[in-house]
């Protein structure tokens, strides 16, 4: 504003003195004064040239001042471009390197003096670069226009890297090219992650186990895998348009939901639970469930990783079978034992008889003949009878008879009931959950291993005669009861060897009805167990017992049996020198949903460290 103001000053004084000069000019050169005219004339060309070197000075310290701010911008610019961690490159029109920064030199490892003069693509570029990249590259810059893309290059120590490169032309001021300008940025890592992450997605998206990823708000499904489509019988379009509930057609939204709602309020990190699925054509199926909540595409996701259990359960069922007539066979000289003392005392009997039929059916004929002799008297047929009778002490013989019979009859009681227990704790039992007396079947169990226990413990029984009957999988419940009496037996022989003693053990078996459900409990007079053998107690194919004598199944299948296929609970107690305590319980209705905490009843699913915990969906 100040220099506006002089400038107007200076052109009001100039305009103004001009005008005086000209008229006074004007007046001389009327009266013909010459000398005046000339004078008047130099100051008029003197206040002109005052003017045009005060207009030049003030142009040239506008110039002045525009350069130095120009150059002010050109040396930030030079030390940004210097100190920028990317890659920068100047080339002239040939392409030919004239300039490079720091972040080029700490990238490629070139120094600046190695690099000058060379041409950037014959420096940098390797065989492995991506050859159409390349092209485009070189047509662009042929062409003198910009490029942008990802390429492959290689440093001076031989180390290939990724950049993300972009080439600008540079024109003078009448428009022909002088140069290039190049910036990269290296994304090696970038490169890396993102390759590691497809070939995961590829591997997760071909894995043959199902994975869903639900919008954690509608419940809807935002992906699904290969493996999910092939299982179920849908293809992924029709998959991404529906919802959870179509694998679970028996639940509501509302209901799913309630089922996730700890998951989704963040109580628990994930959720791992047993369940059944169904597919388009209606079939189910058994499913082992992993749930967490995760991101996906900027959304919150539930994410399902699901495994078909349908060979898992057949072999499980075929294990625990083999495990049980493995059993069995342990038990077999026992049992035969059992059938076999029984047996002997009906042979005997039979026996016994057989050789008193003889002198039975000697009174019994004289007796019968007697009604039919008519040639002597009633005394003398009585006296006869009488006489025979002493022959074969015939009181005697009547009673012996009836005791071998009563005798032969208990024993074959005995040996029916010993196959019978047999039958029942052979049979593989029904698919599906039937309500069974757990009384009766721990009677069954007893019977089976009774040569097993009775020369080491004695029994006792606590059985609540008001048991109720619950659902359960006989056929694994009688397989529990069986590998628990022998290792309670195995326990006690192993105390009793140690001490060097021949006093008898102790086996209590008490029931209960608790919570709904039926709470078994047995309890031995054992070695017990050291706090290691405890923790691995449930671990599968471990065992403490010597080669040949235990597989170190019993345990594994009885935690599976329990908790896993009949969504019970089950803990031991147990110290060295004491005696080992094992309680199992199962609920006396199928349970929908529970949930176990990871503290609870040593029975919970181990999964990762975290308030992770195990539910079993019915």
């Amino acid at each position: 504003m100040k220099n506006r103001s002089l400038v107007t000053a200076w052109f009001i004084l100039i305009v103004g003195g001009t005008a005086s000069v000209l008229m006074a000019w004007h007046e001389i050169y009327r009266k013909s004064d010459l000398a005046g005219s000339l004078f008047v004339l130099g100051m008029l060309v003197t206040a002109l040239v005052a003017y045009l070197a005060q207009r030049q000075g003030r142009e040239l310290r506008r110039a002045t001042k525009l350069a130095e701010d120009m150059t002010e911008q050109l040396r930030r610019l030079a030390m940004v471009a210097e100190r920028t961690t990317n890659g920068v490159i100047i080339t002239d029109a040939d392409r030919r390197i004239v300039w490079v920064n720091e972040g080029y030199t700490r990238i490629t490892g070139y120094s600046p003096e190695e690099s000058m003069g060379q041409n950037p693509g014959h420096l940098l570029q390797c065989p492995a670069s991506d050859s159409e990249d390349l092209r485009k590259m070189r047509e662009a810059v042929r062409n003198g226009e910009s490029f942008q893309g990802e390429v492959l290059n290689r440093a001076r120590d031989g180390r290939e890297y990724w950049i993300d490169l972009e080439i600008q032309p540079m024109h003078d001021d009448s428009g022909t090219l002088t140069g290039f300008i190049a910036i990269e940025s290296e994304i090696t890592a970038r490169v890396h992650a993102e390759r590691r992450a497809r070939a995961i997605a590829d591997v997760l998206r071909e894995a043959p186990n199902e994975i869903y990823f639900i919008d954690a708000n509608t419940l809807e499904f935002v992906e699904v895998n290969q493996g999910a489509c092939d299982q179920l019988g849908f293809s992924r379009e029709q998959l991404l348009g529906l919802s959870a509930v179509a694998v679970k057609p028996e639940f509501t939204l509302d209901q799913y939901r309630s089922k996730v709602t700890p998951l989704l309020d963040g109580t628990y990190e994930q959720l791992v639970y047993d369940t059944t699925h169904s597919r388009k054509d209606g079939t189910t199926y058994p499913v082992h469930v992993n749930l967490h909540r995760s991101r996906f595409e900027d959304r919150d996701v539930l994410v399902l990783f699901v495994v078909d259990l349908t060979d898992r359960q057949t072999l499980e069922e075929q294990l625990a079978q083999a495990q049980k007539l493995e059993s069995i066979g342990q038990l077999a000289a026992g049992i035969a034992h059992e059938i076999n003392t029984p047996m002997q005392c009906v042979m005997s009997n039979v026996e016994y008889l057989q050789e008193i039929c003889a002198s039975l059916f000697t009174v019994t004929d004289a007796h019968r003949d007697s009604l039919y002799a008519e040639a002597l008297s009633w005394q003398q047929r009585k006296a006869a009878l009488h006489d025979l009778e002493q022959k074969y002490n015939y009181d005697k013989l009547r009673q012996n008879t009836l005791e071998a019979i009563a005798e032969s009859v208990e024993a074959s009681s005995r040996v029916v009931e010993v196959v019978r227990a047999m039958k029942n704790m052979t049979h593989p039992g029904a698919d599906e959950k039937r309500w069974m007396d757990l009384n009766e079947m721990i009677h069954s169990a007893t019977m089976v291993a009774r040569n097993h226990w009775k020369y080491c413990a004695t029994m006792e029984m606590d059985l609540e005669k008001s048991l109720p009957l619950v659902p359960m999988f006989s056929g694994q419940i009688n397989q529990v009861l069986l590998n628990l009496l022998v290792n309670a037996a195995d326990a006690i022989t192993d105390r009793v060897e140690a001490e060097g003693t021949n006093e008898l053990g102790t086996i209590r078996i008490a029931t209960r009805h608790v919570d709904g459900g039926v709470l078994f409990e047995l309890t031995d007079s054992g070695c017990g167990m050291s706090e290691e053998v405890k923790k691995r107690a449930f671990d599968p194919f471990f065992t403490t017992k010597e080669v040949g004598k235990g597989t170190g199944q019993g345990l594994a299948i009885t935690y599976s049996v329990v908790v896993q296929h009949h969504q019970g609970r089950i803990e031991l107690d147990s110290e060295v020198g004491v005696g080992t305590t094992v309680r199992f319980w199962l609920p006396g209705e199928e349970m929908d949903i529970e949930l176990v905490d990871e503290d609870a009843d040593q029975c919970v699913e181990h999964i990762s460290q975290g308030s992770d915990y195990v539910a079993t969906l019915g």
